[in-house]
């Protein structure tokens, strides 16, 4: 009943282009001029170039008919799917955008979230790394090991019937490669499937009410309700599987839910469980970073009723930009990429990044009271047709303390801690407090602040007496843990979009935590910090 009250059952306005399939081996592409029927959507690895998309100079001889052999074989696959279960519609992205069109791309990007959000359901081919491998080949034989068994009879309980012959049961046992034996088990992604490694797939599953999934190994329906195996294969599906919330699919124009109760919380934390999965994944286009989750974004968008501001949220921006950058075996990322060569976005956002970037969740922080204030923050479109895509540049305008540039942060080689400079410990305690004491606790030794802290980008880590100008802005306090949150700051680069030349500007070099009674034994102890204006790109 779940996916039947969030799936379309009936017919819906059709996206601007489809395959018509009803003659599997002469395809045709058609105008849909706004009519109403059912489609199903592709989601694939392109993995290579595609020789037979659809251009401007080819649309009108593609609604004449396409050769079915000429196209690649996902494609072929997707078509036969579609018409073998009695659909005559397919959406397929290289076949019903206009890919050499720049208006027709900004208009279809700009609909993603609704192609997949209603599309019948959509055909997702897992298990091709490329557009020529097609997902309908032979499957590896399971070796799965059924054994029968007789259940006993009992007496019938008040109410109940039972047989009086006894039932004939099934236990089934299988194999599993240990290598992909945690992700079966917490009912995640395969990490063998090559569309899990791909960023623009993403927000095509999660939007995707109902799906099939063909895998390496079996064939398996997915909606929100319920994963399930198309035969007898092995699946172990449980709760940390990741479902978008079902307000999310609901047609209302207005936020269904209020802001700041559980349920808003609720969603955002999925949001949150989205970034992680998506930055996980590759781009194949590294300007698309933000575009290839913007139809996520625009549908969490509707139900927060939050700004949106390059993968971060007005009413958590605080809390947002203490995003963590994590190791990640998975995209193979070299020394010093981290950094996208060309800009992607503003330093304080996690899409200006490479690799698995984590933000710090409630109830991690549940118990925090905000020592910053966000006095301005925006973004500048490439496109304003697309609120949810590429970005030229960013501002974040924060009134906090901004500590002095006498603080110097080490980046140890065996963890990361937050070391405080000699010279500034003799300007604040004099040159014989080597070892200091506060209320009876060691808190400091050595110039050191306990704590935290990571770089974003490789090239930003540094070891040994290195004294570049760095400094520590305090976000967020946590009560209950007694510790500080905050970010690393550094100068930016002049030739950084929306930085002014008049005054300092500044860009995030990563986040960090302290102990809170260190912080304010150290920074307080001659009265509260002033604070600033501080102006980060």
């Amino acid at each position: 009943m779940r996916c039947i009250q969030i799936s379309p059952t009936s017919d819906v306005r059709l996206p601007s282009h489809l395959v018509d399939c009803t003659d599997p081996t002469c395809p045709r592409l058609v105008s849909t001029k706004g009519g109403y029927g059912r489609y199903l959507a592709l989601s694939y690895v392109w993995g290579e170039a595609q020789p037979h998309q659809t251009t401007t100079s080819n649309a009108s001889a593609y609604s004449a008919g396409i050769e079915a052999s000429s196209l690649p074989q996902t494609i072929r696959d997707a078509i036969y799917v579609t018409r073998t279960l009695g659909f005559q519609y397919l959406w397929a992205d290289s076949l019903c955008i206009i890919q050499d069109s720049d208006e027709d791309k900004l208009h279809e990007i700009g609909r993603m979230h609704l192609i997949y959000r209603y599309a019948y359901f959509t055909i997702i081919a897992a298990s091709a790394e490329r557009v020529s491998d097609g997902f309908l080949q032979s499957r590896r034989a399971n070796h799965d090991i059924a054994l029968p068994f007789l259940c006993p009879t009992r007496p019938p309980a008040s109410g109940d019937s039972v047989e009086d012959t006894p039932q004939v049961g099934e236990v089934r046992a299988t194999s599993l490669d240990i290598t992909d034996y945690g992700t079966v088990m917490s009912g995640g992604d395969s990490a063998g499937e090559p569309i899990h490694k791909r960023g623009w797939c993403l927000q095509e599953l999660y939007m995707s009410p109902r799906a099939l999934i063909f895998t390496s190994d079996t064939l398996r329906f997915r909606c929100q309700h319920i994963t399930q195996n198309v035969g007898n294969s092995f699946y172990h599906p449980t709760s940390a599987e990741l479902r978008l919330p079902d307000v999310l699919f609901c047609p209302d124009a207005s936020p269904p839910v209020k802001h700041g109760s559980k349920d808003w919380w609720a969603i955002h934390r999925a949001w949150i469980d989205i970034v992680h999965q998506y930055t996980r994944r590759t781009i194949g286009q590294a300007s698309d970073k933000l575009v290839a989750c913007g139809a996520l974004a625009e549908a969490f968008d509707r139900v927060l009723g939050s700004e949106y501001l390059a993968g971060l949220w007005r009413d958590t921006l605080l809390q947002d930009l203490l995003w963590v950058r994590m190791e990640d075996d998975r995209l193979q990322l070299k020394v010093g990429d981290s950094r996208p060569a060309n800009y992607r976005a503003p330093s304080w956002s996690w899409a200006a990044v490479e690799g698995a970037v984590r933000i710090r969740t409630d109830p991690e922080l549940v118990d925090v009271q905000a020592v910053a204030e966000a006095v301005r923050c925006g973004v500048t479109l490439k496109d304003q047709e697309l609120p949810f895509g590429e970005v030229t540049g960013g501002i974040l305008v924060l009134r906090a303390a901004l500590i002095q540039p006498e603080c110097a942060i080490h980046f140890g080689s065996s963890r990361d801690e937050v070391r405080i400079s000699s010279t500034r410990l003799a300007q604040r305690w004099g040159p014989n407090h080597d070892r200091l004491a506060y209320e009876g606790n060691t808190i400091l030794s050595g110039g050191r602040l306990p704590g935290w802290c990571t770089a974003d980008h490789t090239s930003d880590r540094w070891i040994g007496n290195d004294t570049r100008a760095r400094w520590l802005v305090p976000l967020l306090q946590h009560n209950f843990l007694s510790d500080v949150h905050g970010l690393i700051l550094a100068l930016a680069d002049p030739d950084v979009p929306s930085c002014a030349e008049s005054k300092k500007v500044y860009r995030r070099i990563g986040p960090f935590r302290a102990d809170a009674d260190s912080w304010d034994a150290l920074w307080q102890a001659g009265g509260p910090l002033p604070l600033v204006e501080i102006e980060i790109v």
